[in-house]
């Protein structure tokens, strides 16, 4: 099972106060889900949504800054509950021109594929 969540905090301009207890919620109910085994499941971060075409009237700065304090909050999280936790920011910051999914804020289903596979494939070997 993969969790992926902040993105949309972030864009609704939501406290990372409100953030930690979300996450905290989401993965005690996904543990349960994956069999029981926290193993099972893996926290992918927050991508560099800045590079999108949603963000072009964004801060840059302001929304890697606000990635990196999600980003390690969800690693906190993740480590209190044994969960993975898969860092694929610095990939999609790296990343070459992108295609977007039609909201033009999150990585196309193949783009996603595409930068996750090689870590999951790790994981699971």
């Amino acid at each position: 099972m993969s969790l992926l969540i902040g993105v949309n905090n972030q864009c609704q301009g939501l406290p990372l106060a409100t953030y930690r207890p979300e996450l905290r919620e989401l993965l005690r109910l996904a543990v349960p889900s994956a069999g029981g085994r926290a193993g099972r499941v893996v926290m992918l971060p927050t991508p560099a949504w800045g590079q999108s075409p949603y963000a072009r009237n964004y801060d840059p700065a302001r929304i890697a800054t606000k990635i990196d304090q999600c980003n390690t909050v969800a690693q906190e999280e993740c480590q209190l509950a044994a969960v993975s936790f898969v860092n694929i920011t610095d990939r999609t910051r790296a990343a070459e021109p992108t295609p977007f999914a039609n909201d033009g804020l999150r990585y196309s289903g193949q783009q996603w594929a595409l930068r996750t596979l090689p870590i999951m494939r790790q994981l699971l070997q």
